[in-house]
């Protein structure tokens, strides 16, 4: 297996989900990853960079930004991420809580 920068074409999907499926693998066989990449001849390179693009879903895409009246009519901001996930930051959040939501979606 190889590489695909091109992971929107369907030879790219075919490659995320022969990896995906290595990683599953992997994960059941409780030997560590050399072990793993040596039994079935991949590369660790190449497994390693899957395992990242695979678990973080590469760069998160912010799709949505608005202001809506909250309950009881206090306001926020909701961010709305590609994968449907909603986030709500009360009105009025310190810049330490805005950057403690940014770094958590940086790290996920």
């Amino acid at each position: 297996m190889e590489n695909s920068r091109k992971h929107g074409t369907p030879r790219g999907a075919a490659l995320r989900e022969q990896w995906q499926r290595h990683l599953e693998l992997w994960r059941s066989s409780g030997t560590t990853q050399i072990t793993y990449c040596q039994k079935y001849s991949l590369s660790c390179h190449a497994f390693q960079y899957w395992q990242h693009q695979l678990d973080h879903g590469g760069p998160r895409r912010f799709v949505e930004l608005k202001q809506t009246p909250a309950l009881g009519g206090r306001s926020h901001i909701e961010i709305l991420l590609a994968e449907g996930v909603r986030i709500c930051v009360p009105q009025g959040a310190s810049p330490e809580e805005l950057r403690m939501v940014l770094h958590v979606l940086r790290e996920h």
